[in-house]
């Protein structure tokens, strides 16, 4: 069998970023390659073209915290890899502790943190509007 590549998904920083760290040798250590931004975007390499390989990946880790669900580049990236086929088969997700997502009220709770971020980029455009008009 080949070298198997596998793309991780994360929010930086904190626990993510240890189990992130856990995984990648793990991995490695069984000759599994890890593709990950830190190690594999390289200098001034383009971020959202890299989110978009991930979601073209045979293979996802997601580790899901607080900070991923709440982070817009994070939620790109899940967007990406739920576009492809097979997504159910193709993601292998690690819930950290402080993800809220078994609970009705932790999943309304991210519902209503990105209404507020539409609603506040909403009410944004609105200003640019009035500004054009004076």
């Amino acid at each position: 069998m080949g070298l198997q590549q596998v793309f991780i998904s994360y929010a930086w920083g904190g626990e993510s970023e240890q189990v992130a760290n856990e995984l990648e040798a793990i991995l490695k250590s069984n000759q599994i390659d890890l593709i990950r931004d830190k190690n594999d975007l390289g200098f001034k390499g383009l971020i959202r073209e890299f989110m978009k390989q991930i979601g073209k990946g045979d293979f996802v880790v997601l580790i899901i915290s607080d900070k991923y669900l709440k982070s817009k580049n994070c939620m790109f990236e899940l967007m990406e890899v739920a576009k492809r086929e097979s997504f159910l088969d193709r993601i292998f997700p690690i819930v950290l502790p402080d993800a809220a997502i078994y609970d009705g009220l932790g999943i309304l709770g991210y519902l209503k943190y990105w209404d507020k971020k539409l609603k506040d980029l909403n009410s944004s455009a609105k200003e640019l509007d009035s500004l054009e008009k004076n």
